[in-house]
């Protein structure tokens, strides 16, 4: 069998036609580049991920296949119009220079007629079929390219847009701020935070799909992105797994830079929070001249236990970001109430409560 294969091989590699049959073969490669586009174009639907740059790259791959394609459409004219040329020459008399050089001229006719360029001294003598092939992707080309600079327009229209709106709530911010007398120090820092959240948020700690999605989609989204926190808490843990489902859905993503405080020792916020990227400073001792940090928390850590499961409890220590980071909050007045459905979870907080020290440690 594998003798025959091979027989057949020799005789068809001595075909005059055999790069053209070869050409036609390698068609299954088409699946792979399908692939790849039906991949881009399903990340393009995914939440958590840079719309624009995805947009463009899918474009552009478009663009590029369909390009290689025309050039391909284009070499085998060009190769049909050598091979009638050539009289009774066959295809493998041809040197494979030839075949290199005449596929780089097809990407330079097409490269040249879709952006207005002049060529000269093309070696390739062109026909009437050629010459028709040529036109035709001349306006395939152009309109791909006209497709191309309106997706980037809208791009670009849409990235400054966003920046606009975003550049009258900080001047609308500074107005207020300097109509109330707010201290200067106090809104230089808030225009710094401004500032820095659009360099690394484009001015949003929550996409707005999230406010505004379902609660069932907003639950299972913010479940799926942050619930492993309260899921490995030392208390939260053990809590019904719908409970923890249903409050994930009251989560509050913030962001926090390097000097920001998050709470002051003594606030009372009923909030406990984890730190999803980032350091955090306990600061036992805040002073004007320095600060005695007792830990340093990092992602993963936890702390304002207390503060989140009793509305009276205020901070025992200070918490100062150190470096760049994303917190989690969740507040107490937004879940408790899922206690009287759960009252299984309520009692494992009324014995956490019992066995608790009553002097008051950073959890």
């Amino acid at each position: 069998m594998f003798d025959t294969l091979n027989h057949l091989f020799v005789l068809t590699l001595q075909h005059k036609y055999i790069w053209l049959i070869w050409a036609r073969l390698r068609v299954n490669r088409t699946i792979r580049v399908v692939h790849v586009l039906n991949a881009l174009k399903a990340g393009k639907e995914k939440l958590h991920v840079n719309i624009v740059v995805m947009r463009m790259f899918y474009i552009i791959c478009w663009i590029s296949v369909i390009l290689q394609v025309l050039a391909i459409l284009l070499y085998i004219f060009m190769e049909r119009d050598q091979m009638l040329r050539s009289d009774d020459a066959g295809f493998n008399e041809i040197e494979e220079l030839s075949k290199l050089e005449l596929l780089e001229q097809a990407y330079m006719i097409i490269v040249a007629t879709s952006s207005g360029t002049v060529l000269f001294e093309l070696e390739h003598k062109f026909t009437v079929s050629s010459t028709l092939c040529i036109v035709m992707i001349t306006l395939i080309f152009r309109f791909l390219i006209t497709i191309f600079i309106a997706e980037t327009a809208a791009t670009i229209e849409a990235i400054n847009q966003s920046k606009s709106y975003y550049r009258l709530f900080a001047v609308g911010l500074k107005h207020y701020m300097q109509t109330e007398d707010v201290s200067k120090p106090l809104s230089k820092r808030i225009l710094e935070y401004i500032n820095l959240l659009w360099t690394y948020h484009r001015g949003v700690q929550l996409p707005s799909l999230l406010h505004e999605a379902p609660t069932y989609l907003r639950e299972a989204i913010l479940n799926a992105m942050f619930g492993f926190h309260l899921r490995r808490h030392i208390l939260l843990k053990h809590f019904h797994v719908d409970l923890v489902r249903q409050m994930a859905a009251h989560i509050n993503v913030l962001v926090f830079f390097p000097g920001n405080y998050i709470a002051y020792e003594g606030d009372i916020d009923q909030c406990m929070y984890f730190i999803h990227v980032g350091e955090v400073e306990v600061i036992s001792k805040d002073t004007i001249r320095s600060d005695i940090v007792k830990e340093l928390l990092t992602t993963g850590d936890c702390f304002g236990l207390e503060q989140g499961l009793f509305g009276d409890t205020g901070h025992v220590f200070t918490y100062k970001v150190s470096r760049y980071s994303i917190i989690i909050a969740l507040e107490r007045k937004k879940w408790i109430q899922l206690l009287e459905f759960f009252p299984a979870s309520g009692a494992m907080i009324e014995d956490f409560t019992n066995r608790r020290s009553r002097v008051y440690t950073p959890v």
